[in-house]
């Protein structure tokens, strides 16, 4: 089956080492990942050579199929020598699916906030919170932003809602409003960090707990003292730290700058 692509950007950073063959990619699908993950591509940019790669749903009547966007993130990725892949909820879920379907072409996972149901984010509590409490969607909006980054100055507070908004009319999520949709985990091949924060709200520590009958001997395991469930932009130093340790641990040679 044939897709067009939509919109597919690719943002490198540390632009004079490797040019155009990035060690990393960090996938973004939605608006609020594509703002909130460039501070970590920024941070590992220092060392190594690290790509974002922006998927946008084009049409806002018309959702996006996980199997599309692996398709366009296949198209991407088949051309480069093998990368480190990283994914933030949802997109920690394609990059995994990802690196099930094509082990050789991925160095290692970094799954951060992603449950051993990887389609769990914040939209499918979204739609089940819509549909069971009687709360209008102003109101839910504004208390999911509440749980996702803590309390705020009302207009920070403003900005994160209006992200939340464009996450659901342009972002990449497989959930709807009539079906909430469930992709469990397996085992990998594939060396994998697992990362999570503790008063993470919708990949608690309970649920990224799940992912230890499934690590390897030299896997990962790194839950953070806070930061909430984008903690990988609040508590961005913290987290490049450890994913650079885990790449560094590994057999594979990765050359920084």
């Amino acid at each position: 089956m044939l897709f067009l692509p939509k919109l597919s950007i690719v943002l490198i950073l540390n632009q004079d080492f490797m040019k155009d063959k990035p060690a990393a990619v960090i996938i973004s699908t939605s608006p609020t990942n594509d703002r909130l993950d460039v501070s970590l591509a920024l941070h590992l940019g220092q060392h190594y050579s690290v790509a974002q790669w922006i998927y946008r749903q084009g049409e806002m009547d018309r959702a996006t199929t996980t199997t599309e966007v692996l398709y366009n993130l296949e198209n991407y990725l088949a051309p480069l020598p093998p990368v480190h892949l990283i994914g933030h909820s949802v997109n920690g879920m394609l990059a995994f699916l990802y690196a099930q379907k094509f082990p050789d072409r991925v160095l290692s996972l970094t799954l951060l906030a992603v449950g051993r149901n990887m389609a769990m984010n914040w939209m499918a509590q979204y739609y089940f919170n819509l549909h069971f409490l009687p709360i209008c969607r102003d109101c839910l909006l504004q208390q999911m932003a509440i749980n996702l980054f803590g309390k705020r100055p009302p207009s920070e507070l403003c900005f994160y809602v209006n992200l939340l908004e464009q996450d659901l009319a342009f972002g990449f999520h497989p959930h709807s409003p009539l079906q909430i949709v469930f992709q469990k985990s397996e085992p990998t091949a594939v060396p994998l960090l697992v990362c999570g924060s503790e008063d993470d709200f919708v990949c608690d520590p309970d649920t990224l707990a799940t992912w230890q009958p499934l690590l390897k001997a030299n896997d990962r395991f790194y839950l953070f003292p806070q930061g909430r469930h984008f903690f990988h932009h609040f508590q961005v130093e913290a987290v490049s730290r450890v994913i650079q340790e885990f790449w560094q641990a590994g057999s594979y040679c990765l050359q920084a700058v």
